[in-house]
């Protein structure tokens, strides 16, 4: 935008307001009018304002919108209008595909027909590549865009019609009314742009629109009307939750919307001269007609900063890294893949060495609880015809006197067991689907469109389609996915190694299989026996709790990380005889590590210890609670005793251990407090379930902060499980 601005000039930055009534006067009726809509655009506010300002009746416009069983209402209204001159305006076309064939005819024959001259055809598609060619080639296409940056919103608001003039200059309204409805045009500005920062911004992106806009003023008419004071508990609930929460379908993204639009409707924010930044120019001014306040928007800044939004100035430097990377993936998908004349490795060879490569780092399944539980079949088997249990299980507790059943599986057993489940499915697909595509690479098979879109996944560094669906959430590319599977299936050896020596069928198959069983038998158990050993530097750095569980799990490796929280707190509940749905977690951050720790840290990193290995110094945990790593705080930064503003460049900082301890007592959420979602990718969204919570959302957990929680709430500040990278 600086590159235009100072080469061509601002004005080629100004976004420019269709004008209707021009297209309508330079159109004709043989020729329909073709809205191309992007996200968050609707004209249909804009043609019924065009037929007011033409004094026509609202009944001279037709709107239909295409959809199943609609196809022969739409020929009979079409022939009807063209003969009595109305208007027909067809919707969403790129929804219809079944039927554009029939609107093509139907354009084809309006060139050779006598037409009413009044009449017009208006249609609105998305980019769609199955809208007939010639559809859009005999239409006069208009493109509708959302505005970019405040300024461009801001103006759009008071020229676009959605301000009445009447409305707008009405005195009953109080005086009070104008210095609202331009706080709220600023808020819908700001609301529209803060989807530019992604995730950050919003972690749905929304499509609000001029309707929405529209309706809000309506309604602020009515109340300032109907009410001697300002209704403020109204206006922010019927425009919060109605309005615009109406659209809104996030939990998190509801409270950021509630305290974005706090921060316009105020006592505050009406009186003269209130700066709704420190730095730019947006402030509360008198009370100004349209044409003044269009003159104030006009010396607006172009570009706007992080601050208007809310945001840290690191989410500007996130913006630009993400547009940035939109533009080389977008290039570099025109570029033609690699031919075996001009690069020393062919397409296929690249694939073969990176199957090659994967078969070899990843095993084929991870040895866990199920795995054991074999073994103690076919040792329970063997005791059938015995009197009693061997005597060494009975005196461990591992099995009663007369029975040889095993002990009923913990909670924590429970989660290692789904999770081996889901590891060694994900290694399966793996290997088989990469063993396909190997055979296909040498002609040994015939290449599936499946097959074929792994190729080309692999040949991108995404995650094929077969690998993904089974996979954990994700957003690394395919290379650093590998590398981090590698180490997820590290964690989950070496809890499975602290876990089975510590449980029933462990001592069941180990202790006396080969006293019953052959020793030709034994080397099977001896594979799983062969469990990853730990370095002696290792064993000093992670102490084990007194259950033989990790010290500190890292939450990230997890497939259902929501899994180990309630495990946890179902020890509790059994272990002190508490309901489980009276319990719930108390946070506990552990100051960040010192220069002394953190250089141990990196030594150690460089080492080959990994997020699987690493545990954080201090304490030891309560065995009640669980301790977790490797967590990354997204907008903000722990100084050892409260949240406080990110380091310029750093959006992404460490956070040191967090302990989850289970507590009967209520949650009340302090001023000081600010809650703090946790999410397993930055993308932050995805498949809403049944609680209205994202499939992408863990658990929230209570941070300290010397800065009302609203200010972290439009930060966007969260807590992810991993990085992108």
């Amino acid at each position: 935008m600086l590159l235009v601005s100072n080469i061509l000039g601002e004005q080629y930055l100004a976004s420019q307001e269709q004008n209707l009534m021009s297209i309508y006067r330079t159109s004709k009726p043989h020729y329909p009018i073709l809205f191309i809509l992007s996200p968050g655009v609707d004209p249909t506010s804009k043609l019924q304002r065009l037929i007011k300002d033409l004094n026509e009746s609202e009944d001279m416009l037709e709107m239909l919108s295409l959809g199943r069983g609609q196809a022969v209402r739409i020929e009979e209204i079409l022939r009807s209008s063209m003969l009595r001159g109305k208007w027909v305006f067809l919707q969403n076309c790129h929804l219809g595909h079944s039927w554009l064939h029939n609107l093509q005819k139907i354009i084809y024959n309006m060139q050779n027909e006598q037409l009413h001259p009044d009449f017009r055809l208006w249609l609105s598609s998305m980019p769609d590549p199955l809208i007939p060619g010639p559809v859009v080639q005999q239409s006069i296409k208009v493109s509708m865009e959302q505005p970019q940056g405040v300024k461009a919103n801001l103006h759009q608001a008071f020229v676009s019609g959605v301000i009445q003039n009447s409305m707008y200059n009405d005195e009953d309204a109080g005086e009070d009314f104008r210095k609202l409805v331009f706080n709220l045009c600023l808020f819908n500005a700001v609301i529209l742009e803060r989807k530019k920062y992604g995730s950050l911004g919003w972690n749905i992106p929304y499509e609000f629109t001029n309707s929405d806009l529209e309706v809000c003023i309506q309604v602020l008419h009515q109340l300032m009307t109907e009410y001697v004071s300002i209704p403020w508990k109204a206006l922010l609930h019927l425009a919060g939750e109605v309005m615009y929460g109406g659209r809104v379908t996030d939990k998190w993204d509801q409270r950021n919307l509630s305290s974005i639009l706090s921060k316009f409707f105020n006592s505050d924010a009406i009186k003269p001269d209130h700066k709704f930044t420190s730095t730019e120019p947006y402030h509360q001014s008198d009370d100004l007609s349209i044409e003044e306040s269009l003159s104030y928007i006009s010396s607006l800044p172009n570009l706007d900063t992080p601050e208007l939004f809310g945001m840290h100035q690191n989410a500007d430097k996130t913006y630009h890294e993400h547009t940035g990377k939109q533009m080389i993936e977008f290039l570099t998908s025109f570029n033609p893949s690699y031919d075996s004349s001009t690069s020393p490795k062919n397409n296929d060879n690249i694939v073969i060495d990176f199957l090659v490569n994967v078969q070899k780092s990843l095993p084929s399944h991870i040895d866990g609880p199920a795995f054991m539980d074999h073994h103690a079949e076919i040792l329970h088997g063997s005791l059938q015809g015995s009197e009693r249990p061997p005597s060494v299980l009975v005196e461990k507790g591992y099995v009663q006197s007369k029975s040889t059943e095993v002990k009923q599986c913990t909670p924590m057993e429970n989660v290692i067991r789904h999770e081996i489940r889901a590891f060694n499915n994900l290694l399966s697909i793996i290997h088989q689907t990469g063993h396909t595509l190997a055979l296909c690479l040498q002609g040994d098979e015939i290449m599936s469109s499946n097959t074929e879109a792994m190729y080309q996944s692999i040949l991108d560094n995404k995650l094929p389609e077969p690998w993904k669906i089974a996979s954990y959430n994700t957003n690394k590319p395919l290379a650093h996915w590998v590398e981090n599977l590698q180490s997820r299936i590290q964690f989950m050896k070496y809890w499975v190694e602290l876990t089975v020596e510590g449980s029933a069928a462990y001592h069941l198959f180990s202790t006396q299989y080969s006293e019953l069983i052959g020793d030709e038998e034994v080397k099977e158990p001896v594979a799983f026996m062969d469990l990853i050993k730990m370095s002696s530097a290792y064993q000093k750095t992670v102490p084990f709790n007194a259950e033989r569980l990790p010290r500190s799990f890292w939450l990230a490796a997890l497939f259902f990380p929501q899994g180990l929280l309630t495990a946890t707190l179902q020890r509790h509940s059994r272990k002190h005889g508490i309901p489980i749905d009276t319990l719930s977690f108390a946070h506990t951050l552990f100051p960040p590590p010192s220069t002394a720790e953190e250089d141990d840290r990196i030594a150690a990193e460089s080492a080959g210890f990994t997020p699987a290995m690493w545990g954080y110094p201090g304490p030891d945990v309560s065995v009640d609670g669980v301790m977790l790593h490797g967590l990354y705080l997204d907008g903000g930064r722990w100084d050892g005793h409260h949240i406080t503003e990110a380091l310029p460049g750093k959006q992404l900082l460490p956070l040191p251990g967090l302990l989850f301890t289970p507590t009967q007592q209520k949650k009340e959420l302090k001023k000081s407090m600010y809650e703090c979602p946790i999410y397993r990718t930055s993308a932050r969204c995805g498949a809403l379930n049944s609680a209205g919570h994202s499939d992408n959302f863990v658990t929230a957990v209570h941070l300290p902060t010397d800065q009302p929680p609203e200010h972290w709430i439009t930060r966007g500040l969260a807590i992810l499980c991993q990085t992108d990278d």
